[in-house]
């Protein structure tokens, strides 16, 4: 057939169809390969290829789509001839948890002062089905702690999302790191890994720039027109500036 839908398949499970080929012309046709395209995706012919199919033969072959990632799935299977290529476009819906946590990973920069600095971590449930968080902890220095937070396990429902918030204290000039450790009933990402850093120092390179805004009217086509930009290092330390770039906001 032109489209095979193989319906609904659970994250990490596998799903099959039925595919066959048959000869509707009237000369014999070689079929050479066949070849899947798509994530998770595969085909496998139930004989031994290439085969020649005389007028009205067919061969059989298997389907089989593996859901790697929640939502809508298109893929397609291509069945080489010596005549033409054949296309069967594959449909499903890939349900269960899609489970994000954002940003990757985090920092604090480093700061002059031991001030209190705060972070936040996005969960997002992205899938169509409800994810469990079993924990969530943080490991590493005692300089990160997190903000209260729901008791454990809790359930994010699809499309919901709960913020994480880290905090950060450094009483003593140094480095500090930590990760933060969500732990789910996601069968994708059972357990996501964030790495956080933070520092303290007496000696800091600070840039800023003024003005802080720039406007250069309205400008007939081919003018041009400069103005100038100051770079000021404010911090305590020597700042290596590596490169600069212009940027559309």
């Amino acid at each position: 057939p032109p489209r095979l839908d193989i319906g609904e398949v659970p994250l990490n499970e596998v799903r099959s169809l039925p595919l066959t080929v048959r000869n509707v012309g009237d000369q014999p046709a070689q079929i050479a390969a066949l070849t899947a395209r798509g994530t998770g995706l595969s085909v496998m012919a139930n004989e031994s290829l290439p085969i020649t199919l005389a007028p009205g033969d067919s061969v059989s072959a298997t389907v089989e789509l593996r859901a790697e990632a929640a939502g809508a799935f298109e893929g397609q299977v291509e069945v080489d001839t010596t005549v033409e290529r054949l296309v069967s476009f594959v449909v499903a819906d890939a349900v269960g948890p899609q489970f994000i946590v954002s940003p990757e990973s985090l920092s604090f920069g480093v700061v002059r002062e031991a001030t209190r600095g705060v972070r936040q971590v996005l969960l997002v449930n992205a899938g169509s089905a409800s994810v469990r968080v079993q924990d969530v902890l943080l490991e590493g220095d005692a300089e990160f702690s997190l903000e209260p937070l729901a008791d454990r396990p809790f359930t994010i429902g699809p499309g919901e999302s709960v913020v994480v918030s880290i905090a950060f204290v450094a009483a003593a000039i140094g480095e500090y790191t930590a990760t933060l450790v969500v732990q789910s009933n996601d069968p994708v990402s059972p357990e996501v890994r964030v790495p956080i850093a933070g520092g303290l120092s007496d000696r800091v390179c600070e840039l800023s720039s003024a003005p802080a805004t720039m406007n250069f009217g309205f400008l007939p086509e081919g003018f041009r027109r400069s103005e100038p930009v100051l770079v000021e290092n404010i911090g305590t330390d020597d700042c290596q500036i590596i490169s600069g770039d212009f940027r559309v906001p």
